[in-house]
């Protein structure tokens, strides 16, 4: 589960003043008394441990999920961040600076990390495009609007905090369906909870000629119905074009 907030301090670092066990899940340091006061579960601080004497491999990152403002003491998570938990002796030295995870690149998305905090950005390869890490799951790093902008959607609920706004749009080619001349428009890409409105216009009109009308959005697409003087169109060839605002 993600920790909310990444926080990270200047120019802070020092030395272990007590040998911990690589199981240990509280680690000391006299320097650790110029640390921020870190609340448990909404917060994390990571910080890196190593001996210079043994090269540059021989590191762990923790993550800092508690501390008393001026206490000598932290609470941690072990070997986070791709690293191994292991024994540490008296003096040796840790470090608060960036690690990988504060410029992370992944091939794919499946890559991406399952306990990123909330704000986290990376850039995916095969896509070429940065994502964030919201309350509601990664998405592009772009937004259309906050959530208080925008709203309400058909059944008149508005966007909450933390939701992230963006948009699909397209072209889609189809033939109507005989019957009620209703045509389902999925985006390429669905958005994770819904669409808060559609605008769906005909993109040909040497193909149809008629009304296009939305009658209902979902977080994956919208419907529509295709008709001239309120008759639906059978069996008939449209080209439509959509944008669509979603969170």
């Amino acid at each position: 589960m993600a920790q909310e907030q990444r926080l990270s301090v200047n120019n802070s670092f020092g030395q272990l003043s007590i040998a911990a066990a690589a199981s240990d899940l509280t680690l000391s340091s006299a320097n650790f008394a110029s640390l921020p006061a870190i609340s448990t579960g909404t917060q994390y601080l990571p910080l890196v441990l190593g001996d210079p004497s043994l090269g540059p491999t021989a590191y762990e990152v923790v993550w800092v999920t508690a501390h008393t403002a001026s206490a000598t003491s932290v609470t941690v998570q072990r070997g986070k961040e791709g690293t191994t938990a292991q024994a540490w002796p008296s003096q040796s030295a840790w470090i608060c600076g960036p690690t990988i995870r504060d410029g992370l690149i992944v091939s794919t998305r499946a890559g991406l990390p399952s306990d990123a905090h909330y704000g986290m950005r990376a850039w995916v390869s095969n896509e070429d495009v940065g994502v964030i890490k919201t309350p509601t799951g990664w998405t592009a790093d772009v937004g259309v609007a906050a959530p208080a902008d925008i709203g309400p959607d058909r059944d008149g609920v508005n966007p909450g905090n933390g939701y992230f706004l963006s948009v699909r749009a397209g072209h889609t080619g189809q033939i109507t369906p005989s019957g009620d001349g209703e045509v389902t428009i999925v985006y390429r890409t669905p958005f994770l909870y819904n669409t808060v409105a559609a605008s769906v216009v005909n993109a040909d009109n040497t193909l149809f000629v008629g009304f296009v009308t939305v009658i209902d959005e979902f977080h994956w697409g919208c419907i529509v119905k295709v008709a001239s003087n309120t008759l639906a169109h059978h069996q008939t060839p449209v080209k439509l074009q959509y944008i669509a605002v979603g969170y």
